[in-house]
């Protein structure tokens, strides 16, 4: 009897226990409807994310357009089995409105695999050959080549326009073109009047020299005497008039003059690597 007694206890606390446990289960699936009710959770499971498929690819960026050359006033030419180098002035060069003919240097040499030669009366050995070295120009209206017996060789500026200088060496002709402009002013001029023409210098360079010295700033000489102890000027630049310089003493234009500037260190870094073959 107490036997029996026990296992129907026992059976009746199973039975409480599930009742209980499907009580409490139900409970929970009325809060969960209730919830979704509300629109507290989703009432479905979300279905898993999808790989977005790779879109195009993002377009190139545009190539940007060439830069300009430097006037650097140098040009190197492959001749036979070496190279020549000439250098020149300037691609642009400024005539003042009465300036008389303006002289610009040229000179040249030759590399091969003996080294750097200079012309011997404007003869270089190619290829085993005295070869002479032959400049020529377009149009001798504009500019012509001289002779001077104190720098040699030379370019003589004398109108407006644009002109090409033909390098010619065993067979090979290399082309240089030159444009030459003619400014609205001249020496002489006040500065009034060339800031009326073309406006105030976008740069402006302080140049003292005393005497006894000699010195060349931007292609202009200055040569003290005596007399005059030291010599003071300006040397304007203008961005719209590259290579441009205007030298001012006491409010005139004493002279204009092609100087484009140039980083001297890296130009004497470049005749060493043209000498030692590099």
């Amino acid at each position: 009897m107490i036997r029996c007694a026990v296992i129907v206890l026992m059976g009746c606390a199973v039975c409480m226990a599930q009742v209980g446990t499907e009580e409490a289960y139900e409970r929970l699936r009325r809060r969960q409807a209730e919830r979704e009710a509300r629109g507290e959770m989703p009432t479905t499971r979300p279905a898993p994310r999808q790989k977005e498929a790779p879109g195009p690819p993002p377009p190139a960026a545009p190539t940007p357009a060439p830069a300009e050359p430097t006037d650097t006033g140098i040009g190197i030419f492959p001749v036979a089995d070496g190279l020549v180098r000439v250098h020149y002035l300037s691609k642009l060069v400024y005539l003042g409105a009465r300036t008389e003919p303006y002289y610009g240097f040229i000179s040249a040499s030759y590399r091969d695999s003996g080294g750097v030669q200079d012309s011997i009366a404007g003869f270089f050995r190619v290829s085993g050959k005295p070869e002479k070295l032959d400049i020529r120009t377009t149009d001798e209206r504009i500019l012509t080549i001289v002779e001077s017996p104190s720098v040699g060789q030379g370019f003589s500026f004398l109108n407006e326009g644009e002109v090409i200088v033909e390098i010619r060496l065993a067979s090979v002709v290399a082309k240089i073109p030159i444009r030459v402009v003619r400014l609205p002013f001249s020496e002489g001029d006040s500065t009034d009047q060339i800031v009326e023409l073309i406006g105030l210098p976008d740069g402006v360079k302080q140049v003292t020299v005393s005497w006894p010295k000699t010195k060349q700033v931007d292609e202009i000489t200055y040569m003290p005497d005596a007399a005059q102890r030291v010599a003071h000027a300006q040397h304007w630049r203008w961005k719209s008039h590259p290579g441009l310089v205007v030298a001012i003493v006491d409010g005139k234009i004493r002279t204009i003059r092609t100087s484009p500037e140039r980083d001297i260190h890296a130009w004497v870094a470049d005749e060493m690597r043209w000498i030692r073959g590099q």
